[in-house]
């Protein structure tokens, strides 16, 4: 994938970026040592991340959008993403994706009560770098918890 790759500066910018949003109490508790677990990787930084229900509060909803570094790439594509794609997919029962996402620059807004401190809210260069972002819908309870422990361990793993 062509764009920019995650940097020394964008891993300082996303590693704060996520404690804030831990801070003001803005990222769901279930997965934030998972998201600091995979921060860990020198190579990997978190960026949005969501574990609850859908937005109509029907299904169950799990994605992790992680930034990486070029030398990381190949192994993310060809390991991490068939494996989810694999483990994680059952027809009807829950559905996997893994998406590979190019860099973007996306309107700024400005900053309100309701957006603060989420910096992918408001910076419109928050996603100006290439993420993948994966992506589990429906399944019970215990299938996402596995699966936040599954993508905690192999991404922090990964070299």
């Amino acid at each position: 994938m062509n764009g920019q790759y995650l940097n020394d500066y964008l891993k300082k910018y996303y590693t704060d970026s996520l404690e804030e949003e831990i801070v003001l109490n803005k990222i769901d508790k279930g997965i934030i040592a998972h998201l600091r677990l995979i921060g860990n990787n020198e190579s990997i930084r978190p960026i949005f991340s969501k574990k609850n229900k859908d937005s109509i509060d029907r299904y169950n909803h799990s994605y992790l959008s992680i930034a990486y570094e070029s030398n990381i790439e190949k192994k993310l594509l060809t390991v991490v993403k068939p494996y989810f794609l694999s483990k994680y997919n059952s027809g009807r029962n829950y559905e996997c994706n893994c998406i590979e996402i190019k860099p973007y620059i996306k309107e700024e807004r400005a900053i309100t009560e309701e957006n603060r401190g989420s910096k992918w809210q408001i910076d419109s260069d928050y996603f100006n770098v290439n993420h993948i972002r994966i992506d589990l819908k429906k399944g019970t309870n215990e299938l996402h918890n596995q699966f936040w422990m599954e993508l905690s361990t192999m991404l922090s793993d990964l070299v």
